[in-house]
C-alpha cells in the first residue's frame, strides 16, 4: 500500500478510464497524495507526467494546476519549493512558479487566520480584565476560581456579565445570570 493507503495497482485503473485531464488528475490526487513524502510524491508525479502535461496544454495553462498545488501543500510533507522544483521538471520552466504563488497564499490565508483569531481571544481576554477589575471594585475580591471562570467564559456570557453588573446585588447573582 503506497502513500494515501491506496494498493499499488489502483492508480493505472484511474488512468485507463480516459477521463478529461483535470478530472483524472483530481482523482489521483486525492486518492494518493495525502500523507505522501517527498520521494513518494516525486515517484507519483514521474508517473503522472503525460496526465500534467496534457492538463498544462492549450487550451489549458500550467496555471490550471493550482489547485493541485494547494492541497498537496496542505495535505502531503512535501516543501513549496520541491513541488515546483518536480512541476518545473515535468512542465518546463516557470511552471513551478505557481507552487510558490500558491504557497505564498496560503501562508497569507493562514497570517490572516491568525490575526483574526488573536484578535478574537485578545478583545475576549480585555473584556475578561475589565469585567474582573469592575467585580472587585463593585463588590470586593473576586474569588480565584470565579476569576478562572471569567477569565474562560463566552465573549457572549461576558457581555451579558458586564452588562448586568450594575443591576446584580451580588458576585453570586451577577454570574448566576450567565
Amino acid at each position: 500500500i503506497g502513500c494515501g493507503g491506496r494498493a499499488p495497482g489502483w492508480a493505472a485503473e484511474v488512468l485507463a478510464m480516459r477521463l478529461p485531464p483535470l478530472a483524472t488528475l483530481a482523482l489521483l490526487y486525492l486518492r494518493t497524495v495525502r500523507g505522501c513524502s517527498s520521494a513518494e510524491l516525486a515517484a507519483a508525479l514521474a508517473r503522472w507526467a503525460p496526465v500534467l502535461r496534457r492538463a498544462a496544454a492549450p487550451p489549458g495553462r500550467p496555471s490550471d494546476l493550482q489547485v493541485f498545488h494547494a492541497y498537496v501543500l496542505k495535505v502531503a510533507a512535501v516543501p513549496a519549493d520541491e513541488l515546483a522544483d518536480r512541476i518545473e521538471r515535468i512542465l518546463g520552466p516557470g511552471a513551478g512558479a505557481d507552487v510558490k504563488t500558491t504557497a505564498e497564499q496560503l501562508i497569507e490565508q493562514g497570517i490572516a487566520r491568525g490575526l483574526v483569531q488573536g484578535k478574537a481571544e485578545g478583545k475576549a481576554e480585555g473584556k475578561a480584565e475589565l469585567l474582573l477589575t469592575q467585580l472587585a471594585h463593585r463588590f470586593g475580591a473576586v474569588p480565584a476560581q470565579l476569576a478562572a471562570r471569567v477569565r474562560t467564559a463566552t465573549e457572549p456570557q461576558l457581555d451579558a456579565w458586564g452588562e448586568g453588573i450594575f443591576d446584580a446585588t451580588s458576585l453570586d447573582d451577577l454570574l448566576a445570570r450567565g
